[in-house]
């Protein structure tokens, strides 16, 4: 390998980490815009269970005959286990928040969570250039001109948003402290932590699901897993703080997907805070490409 060669391979580590964590984001916004299309009501629990039970059935059925033990054998065990209850917890406390909050008030917080992690990689020994901060707290408030945040984010309710935050990013935070392990056991333990707890809510929350329903439940699940998968090669292949903020082009996605699923043609301000979020992200990676 040529020195040159050899230089040029973080950078592009880095820079196709950006692109796993926005095409991670991007299946993310599918996913959330999928439920409006149920035909009746079914609890948060049950969807999520099915999400992860199609997931772990789409591992043993499709991934297992070639794969076998390597979906469950891993060296890091108790880590494994707590970023399936960081999973877990992030569910949850979407699931708690949106129940007192409104949904754009909810997540607003949430994406809060890649300056939480960068904060968090620093235990990591995991730093950026003071620039890389000042890029990323404009992205920051470019989101939340694309959320518009209503007053119900100072209300005590806001700590499950925070919560979920939270979750998110210590999800992040240990799979970067497993670089050596397998990345499908990473998702066959993630999937099943957050599986085994809510089958024993079923009983309570189960409804029958239509046929149509169902198919929309079982895709929900398969791009679930191509979500996760894209966010652990994200984590892979860079440093967390510098894909973390690419987790900004969710609201940014999602606003497409209204506009072109929903016709929601959106506001001049929204807009404005939609480029100012596309714009810093691209100067992050122009950035990247100088070895921040």
């Amino acid at each position: 390998m040529t020195i040159a060669a050899a230089k040029a391979m973080p950078i592009r580590a880095r820079l196709t980490g950006m692109g796993f964590m926005c095409v991670a984001m991007l299946t993310w916004a599918v996913i959330e815009s999928i439920p409006r299309f149920f035909s009746q009501y079914y609890a948060s629990y049950q969807i999520v269970w099915l999400r992860y039970s199609t997931h772990l059935l789409f591992m043993l059925t499709v991934l297992g005959p070639r794969h076998k033990t390597r979906l469950i054998r891993t060296r890091h065990l108790l880590l494994q286990i707590a970023r399936a209850m960081m999973m877990l917890g992030m569910h949850l406390c979407f699931i708690w928040a949106v129940r007192r909050i409104p949904l754009h008030d909810a997540v607003s917080v949430l994406w809060v969570s890649p300056l939480l992690l960068m904060v968090m990689a620093l235990w990591l020994r995991e730093r950026v250039r003071l620039v890389y901060w000042i890029v990323t707290l404009i992205a920051i408030a470019g989101m939340l001109m694309v959320l518009q945040p209503g007053r119900d984010t100072l209300s005590t309710s806001v700590v499950f948003s925070l919560g979920m935050g939270v979750c998110f990013s210590l999800y992040q935070l240990t799979t970067r402290l497993m670089p050596d392990e397998n990345i499908l056991a990473s998702l066959f333990y993630t999937a099943f932590g957050v599986w085994v707890p809510l089958s024993l809510l079923m009983p309570s929350h189960w409804v029958t699901p239509t046929l149509p329903d169902l198919g929309l439940m079982v895709s929900i699940g398969l791009i679930g897993f191509v979500t996760l998968y894209a966010l652990d090669r994200a984590l892979e292949l860079a440093p967390a703080p510098v894909v973390a903020p690419f987790a900004l082009t969710q609201p940014v996605f999602v606003l497409i997907a209204n506009l072109v699923l929903l016709g929601l043609v959106p506001t001049g301000l929204t807009l404005l805070g939609a480029l100012i979020v596309v714009v810093s992200l691209l100067a992050l990676a122009w950035l990247a490409v100088g070895a921040v």
